[in-house]
């Protein structure tokens, strides 16, 4: 059973559907913390009430983007980053600034994350 938390660098919106779905179907109704969760998860849904929500959002945590910058480089470009030059002189901290510019922020359970709206 996955649950949030702040040790996930990316999430995905529908592992948060299936946790709502999870605690929904609980029947311990009288456990603080997984009220607490269920009503902040189904908020932070509810502010995404989209096709999209449904097809995966993912939500990069703000500490994690330069690494997944780097990662995603990696995957779009196919290209192997761990050779050595010329990607050791990449200043990945500035591409990955750039690559924010297109992600949108916001802060769930006090922890901020960045994401991508989909057409």
């Amino acid at each position: 059973m996955w649950k949030l938390s702040e040790q996930d660098d990316t999430i995905d919106s529908r592992d948060i559907s299936e946790r709502i779905e999870q605690l929904e179907d609980d029947n311990d109704r009288d456990d603080v913390d997984q009220r607490v969760e269920l009503d902040t998860l189904v908020t932070f849904r509810e502010d995404f009430n989209s096709f999209s929500w449904k097809n995966g959002i993912l939500f990069i945590k703000d500490s994690f983007f330069e690494e997944y910058a780097r990662n995603f480089a990696e995957e779009s470009h196919r290209l192997d980053c761990s050779i050595g030059w010329p990607f050791h002189w990449i200043d990945w901290k500035a591409a990955a600034n750039e690559l924010q510019s297109f992600y949108y922020p916001v802060k769930l359970d006090g922890v901020d994350y960045w994401y991508r709206r989909r057409k």
